[in-house]
C-alpha cells in the first residue's frame, strides 16, 4: 500500500495539494524535515488519512510496503515514535526533502542536532 510518503518528487499537503519538492521554498523544506523528526504523531495521522482515504492504494500498508484499511491502521499506529521518525525520514519522501535540503546548503546533522535539542558547538 502506498501513502503520501512513497511519492519522492512531490509533497502533498493537508489540504491535498500537490507541491513539487523542487518548487518547495528551503523553510518549507525545513520545516517539513523539523516536522518529521518532532511529530511523529503528525507522521502516523498522514499515514493512517492516507489509508482511509484508499487514494494511494488497497493493499495492508506495512513499514517498509505489501497488503486490508483495518490491518494497515493497526500496523500503522503500533510504530513507535523512533519508528516513525525514521520511517519519514528514510522513505522516498523523505529522502527526496533532504537530497533537495542538501543541495541548496542545508548541513542536515546539525540541523538534525538541534531540531532533537542537542546543539552542535
Amino acid at each position: 500500500m502506498k501513502t503520501r510518503f512513497d511519492c519522492a518528487d512531490s509533497w502533498t499537503t493537508a489540504t491535498g495539494e500537490e507541491i513539487q519538492i523542487k518548487e518547495m521554498t528551503t523553510i518549507h523544506l525545513m520545516n517539513l524535515f523539523s516536522m518529521f523528526v518532532r511529530r511523529p504523531d503528525r507522521t502516523m495521522a498522514m499515514l493512517v488519512s492516507d489509508i482511509d482515504s484508499g487514494e494511494y492504494a488497497e493493499r495492508v500498508w506495512l513499514p517498509r510496503k505489501t497488503e486490508d484499511v483495518k490491518q494497515s491502521i493497526a500496523n500503522v499506529t503500533s510504530m513507535s515514535e523512533a519508528e516513525l521518525i525514521d520511517y519519514a525520514l528514510s522513505s522516498p519522501l523523505g529522502e527526496a526533502v533532504k537530497a533537495e535540503l542538501v543541495k541548496r546548503g542545508v548541513q542536515l546533522e546539525n540541523s538534525l542536532a538541534i531540531i532533537a535539542g542537542r546543539k552542535n558547538v
